[in-house]
């Protein structure tokens, strides 16, 4: 009987070996090459440790059934088989691309946010071709009082600092911060991360100008939405530390209302104080009161920045209930209080019922359209279906490959992508919103939701061939109009338009961690320094996304290791009965 046992698990090792062997064939002939178009290495490394693994169990087959005719020969050949599986095994694990550092890459993504310091700056940097810039920056407000407006971020490559693209940055950097931070600790990237929200918040404390005072007393409240020109921004091109150009600033008011503006703000101090509360609980409480009064504030005027607002044909935007209601849920989550609570479902519905967007795809998650950000932080103060189904509705899409509605398209290598108008901005926003939906709302199937955030963040990072994040990757944007980033120092040259811009150089200095709009519908892009080629343009609300899921991925070490494990014959069978798309990262034990 033993004998027989024996025999048996010899049969059964080959047969486990033999099977995975030919499964791994049939899949190499099936899909030989990723949605990136690379070859699938790991296959092959699979097939050749399979078959490496049939030899033992073969030879003692031989020698069991007293095969002596053959058995020199087949020893032979099983000798010169094995060294063949093994050089072969051996290539492959070469070949085998190594995953990212998730950790060091959100390390470089804040470090976009540092190259776009405005005002007096830190001395210890990581971008140390950045200085003092703006210092100047001010404005007189009705009472006749200078106001300094020091600080905050420049919005792209230019010298604008605009107050809703930064109020939009900081709530989803604070919303990852406090809903990833795990992520930053375990990267070492806590006080980094930190310290990046509080640059953008202590900003919007300042132009949230609501109780200021003079010798004269209270001074009428303003909330200041923008500093530069365009037109004259877009005519220098230099260093910003040596730019004398004029600086004028715009401000909005009880005359003069932009509630939508006002109400992003609001909502971003809020979510910064719920973000740092265990960092500093006396800087949070500075956050969570003028948020409070700027809310406030907001809900007295009625009106749309972009009519008293220069920038509002660079950011427009034709809602204003979607952002008093994302400023009302974050006040809520950040006091508990269930009257900002109520109000937050009033002015939901209010939006739902009675305004539209800039883009006709409800599936665009952006500054402008919070309305899925509003469906998910609903959920989660409420538990109601109602937003459940509408959180579900938004994932399914973006996830679907073979969606009927036309709004998300997938390219040949890969990329979830918005239509018509959409770019990396908003698929790295669907990603981190995909990454919050799996925690608690989507089926307990973690780990599919996760891993295609984590192909999404993969295209961008370089999986199609080329990276479309600025300093990081062999093929990344060198080229990216940036007037910091092309600039060389004055001991060095001057930078002029024909010397900084209108050179094929690359960047003087290389500018790490902005996302740039990215390719076309066909992987199409080209890097050049056209400040008119959005696709090869970094800004704030391009990478506040993409640092945000990156916190989600390292927050949970999500990586393609563990995306690509069970993601083989029996998992794809499963997702072709069940009709679902055959996304990298769907584990069948966990992901179907």
């Amino acid at each position: 009987m033993e004998g027989k046992l024996d025999h048996y698990i010899i049969f059964l090792s080959f047969l486990i070996s033999f099977i995975t062997a030919v499964v791994g064939v049939y899949q190499m002939i099936d899909r030989p090459y990723t949605a990136q178009g690379d070859f699938r290495w790991f296959l092959a490394l699979s097939i050749f440790w399979s078959i490496y693994n049939m030899i033992p169990p073969a030879l003692f087959i031989f020698y069991i059934y007293d095969m002596d005719h053959l058995f020199g020969d087949f020893c032979s050949f099983c000798f010169v088989l094995s060294f063949l599986m093994a050089v072969g095994g051996i290539i492959c694990t070469w070949l085998v691309p190594d995953d990212y550092n998730l950790g060091q890459v959100l390390n470089v993504s804040l470090q976009f946010y540092e190259a776009q310091k405005s005002g007096k700056l830190p001395r210890i940097s990581n971008t140390p071709w950045r200085g003092n810039s703006a210092v100047w920056d001010s404005i007189i407000l009705p009472s006749g009082k200078n106001y300094s407006l020091v600080g905050g971020w420049y919005d792209d490559g230019g010298m604008l600092k605009l107050s809703y693209t930064t109020a939009f940055t900081v709530s989803m950097l604070s919303w990852a911060y406090s809903e990833f931070k795990n992520g930053y600790v375990s990267s070492g990237n806590v006080e980094f991360g930190a310290n990046t929200i509080r640059w953008g918040a202590d900003y919007l404390l300042k132009v949230a100008a609501t109780n200021v005072t003079s010798s004269a007393g209270a001074v009428t409240p303003v909330y200041i939405a923008q500093v530069g020109d365009i037109t004259k921004d877009r005519a220098y091109w230099g260093m910003p530390e040596k730019s004398t150009i004029a600086r004028p600033a715009s401000f909005l008011s009880l005359a003069k209302p932009g509630t939508d503006n006002m109400a992003m703000g609001a909502a971003a101090l809020a979510a910064a104080a719920v973000a740092i509360q265990d960092d500093s609980l006396t800087v949070s409480s500075q956050y969570l009161q003028k948020a409070i009064g700027l809310y406030e504030f907001a809900q007295k005027t009625k009106g749309l920045y972009s009519k008293y607002i220069e920038s509002g044909k660079l950011y427009p935007s034709v809602s204003m209930y979607d952002d008093l209601s994302y400023a009302a849920v974050w006040l809520y989550k950040a006091t508990g209080d269930e009257h900002y609570l109520n109000e937050a479902v009033a002015y939901y519905q209010k939006t739902i019922s009675s305004e539209g967007h800039v883009s006709a795809n409800p599936f665009l998650f952006n500054y402008e359209n919070v309305v899925p950000a509003l469906n998910l932080l609903l959920y989660q103060a409420t538990k109601d279906p109602v937003y459940k189904t509408s959180v579900q509705q938004f994932v399914q899409q973006w996830m679907s490959t073979t969606g009927s509605s036309g709004d998300i398209m997938y390219t040949k290598k890969g990329l979830a992508k918005a239509q018509p108008d959409g770019n990396l901005q908003h698929t790295a926003n669907a990603a981190f919103y995909v990454m919050v939906a799996a925690k608690e709302l989507m089926g307990g199937k973690y780990m599919l939701y996760a891993c295609w955030a984590r192909t999404q963040i993969g295209y961008m990072l370089g999986d199609a061939g080329k990276s479309y994040v600025t300093g990081y990757g062999a093929m990344q944007p060198r080229k990216t109009p940036h007037k910091a980033a092309s600039c060389p120092p004055p001991d060095v040259a001057d930078c002029t338009w024909e010397s900084a811009y209108y050179t094929t150089d690359p960047n003087y200095h290389t500018l790490r961690g902005g996302l740039v709009g990215g390719p076309d519908n066909d992987d199409y892009w080209v890097d050049d320094r056209d400040q008119n080629n959005p696709a090869n343009t970094v800004s704030l609300v391009n990478t506040a996304g993409f640092s945000a899921t990156l916190a989600g991925l390292v927050d949970n070490d999500i990586n393609m290791a563990k995306c690509q494990q069970g993601n083989g014959f029996i998992q794809n069978i499963m997702l072709k009965v069940k009709k679902q798309p055959d996304a990298t990262g769907q584990r069948w034990w966990e992901g179907v």
